[in-house]
């Protein structure tokens, strides 16, 4: 049973997504940080939030350290967002902190977005968050014997194809968490040619 607090999450989501996309990508994410306003109050306490750590010249990431007492297990959440869309301290804080608010101290890194920063640049962010997760987390509290890496869409791509590139060279991950990723994208092509057949048909 989903609680009040899960159902409104994805409630504004639904809502978000079935916008019409219009607009410059410039213009969504205008749009997607006012939508996500309203959402990121009443956010969870948490025993400290760094934001905007730099990681390297170019990447930073906000992170959040829960209550209690260290050592922690760690999780890195990927934000989604079509790979062109969102950050860590726009669309996601309010869910990175619930991380932490469970007892895990959670890296959000805020990597280079498309069209201006096209693969790899993305993906090679993730792989340094990685990275930088098992050399500095125990600096904020974390267990690097105890990591995760996650996230939504984009997000979720981003991990499926992190981890097994880890795989030989490590950091080693305990678990995954992917959420309604995005991986079908022959599957994805194929329904964009359909739908636009049907829709050619019928105006035509």
């Amino acid at each position: 049973m989903l609680t009040e607090k899960e159902q409104d999450i994805i409630r504004r989501w639904n809502e978000f997504y079935l916008q019409p996309r219009q607009g410059t990508v410039h213009e969504q994410r205008i749009r997607l940080v006012d939508y996500f306003q309203e959402f990121n109050r009443d956010q969870p306490e948490v025993g400290a939030y760094h934001e905007a750590v730099q990681l390297k010249q170019g990447l930073r990431a906000d992170i959040a350290v829960p209550k209690g007492k260290a050592p922690f297990p760690i999780v890195i959440y990927i934000h989604g967002g079509a790979w062109t869309l969102g950050s860590p301290a726009t669309t996601h804080r309010k869910l990175i902190k619930q991380f932490a608010e469970g007892g895990y101290l959670t890296i959000a890194p805020d990597y280079r977005l498309a069209p201006e920063n096209p693969f790899p640049a993305g993906f090679d962010d993730c792989i340094f968050t990685a990275q930088w997760a098992a050399e500095n987390a125990p600096r904020y509290g974390g267990d690097p014997q105890r990591m995760a890496m996650g996230g939504d869409s984009a997000g979720g791509n981003f991990t499926a194809a992190v981890l097994p590139a880890l795989a030989n060279r490590g950091p080693r991950f305990k678990a995954a968490i992917l959420v309604y990723g995005a991986f079908d994208f022959a599957g994805l092509v194929k329904r964009a040619h359909e739908a636009a057949e049907r829709l050619g048909r019928a105006y035509l």
